[in-house]
């Protein structure tokens, strides 16, 4: 049973740690994008704020560990290696 509920948590924190990895390469692709026009300039700022909160969130997965004892910080300090800048 500790088994089921460990592999859960794996495949839960996997996938959030994924979706945010996702998010924030799409951000660095829309960011590399824009010009220095001020529509450019006010979305450049929304998305820098939004890259910072999703950065925040995979800091959180990645200092988690759960009741049963699973680490999530190896796999999810792998990804946050990969978008930090």
């Amino acid at each position: 049973m500790a088994a089921l509920i460990d592999y859960k948590i794996d495949s839960v924190l996997e996938r959030e740690v994924r979706n945010i990895v996702e998010e924030i390469v799409f951000i660095d692709k829309r960011l590399a994008e824009l010009g220095d026009g001020d529509e450019d300039m006010a979305e450049k700022i929304v998305l820098r704020i939004l890259r910072r909160h999703l950065v925040s969130d995979l800091r959180e997965i990645a200092g988690f560990t759960g009741e049963y004892g699973y680490d999530s910080r190896v796999e999810a300090s792998r990804a946050y290696a990969s978008v930090e800048t």
